[in-house]
């Protein structure tokens, strides 16, 4: 019973010590409690990102995030979009981008195509 006890003390003080600490999952995910001024301006100098990645505030945490992460809210939740829907989302706008690329460029190539042929017609009428 002793030993239990012992072991209930021990634990209770290691939790106390990790809530006043930050954790080391935090800074490894990328979140980060933190209520300085330089922090809620979000260049706060303790965090670095890497390229591709933004810090983003979501509530009062800090989180480094792939650029163009969607945060929508869902009741009193803000709620970040997954890897899946993040990766099939940047999937659909890429194919979009490339459409339109493509119409373009068709369009322009008649543009140059119908130069082409007035050029054409001027050297002709020479």
């Amino acid at each position: 019973m002793r030993k239990i006890l012992s072991m209930c003390v021990i634990l209770a003080a290691f939790f106390m010590s990790m809530i006043s600490m930050p954790s080391v999952a935090d800074n490894f995910y990328g979140t980060r409690t933190d209520n300085s001024s330089d922090s809620k301006q979000g260049n706060n100098p303790n965090i670095e990102v890497d390229p591709g990645m933004e810090l983003r505030r979501v509530g009062g945490l800090n989180m480094i995030v792939p650029k163009g992460t969607q945060v929508h809210q869902d009741g009193s939740l803000q709620v970040m979009e997954g890897p899946d829907e993040y990766a099939a989302r940047n999937i659909m706008e890429v194919k979009t981008r490339i459409g339109e690329m493509e119409k373009a460029q068709k369009e322009m190539r008649e543009e140059v195509d119908s130069l082409k042929e007035a050029i054409l017609k001027l050297q002709e009428n020479k």
